[in-house]
């Protein structure tokens, strides 16, 4: 499993070489997702959400909203109802944050040392 991030915001030297994109590969398959926000800023382009499988070629799949603010929408109302006592439980609790964290640290390690294995996150 390999997952490659490469966003530059801070790209100004025209619109042909800005790249926001996640590569997800995979041993069955393999995903790029384009953040169309952060492309031809603060204009921002179309999010993109490409799929490949062993038994397709690339396919696009149909996104619908942007990743901000519609990402953050759902997450958000369900926190504050979630407080005001109208839903029972958190989307997204703190421990998924905690496992977030733990992903950003393993990135951090992984620049630092170049490489590292998935039994290390733990």
């Amino acid at each position: 499993v390999r997952c490659c991030m490469s966003i530059n915001h801070s790209h100004s030297f025209g619109r042909k070489n800005q790249n926001a994109t996640i590569r997800l590969e995979g041993t069955e398959g393999a995903a790029k997702i384009t953040l169309g926000l952060l492309l031809n800023y603060p204009e921002g382009e179309p999010e993109k959400l490409e799929v490949y499988t062993k038994e397709t070629d690339w396919v696009e799949l149909d996104v619908k909203g942007k990743w901000f603010p519609d990402a953050f929408i759902g997450v958000m109302a369900n926190m504050q109802r979630f407080k005001n006592g109208e839903d029972k439980s958190l989307i997204s609790p703190l421990d998924d944050s905690i496992y977030t964290m733990a992903v950003v640290e393993a990135c951090g390690k992984s620049s630092a040392d170049g490489g590292i294995k998935l039994d290390e996150i733990n």
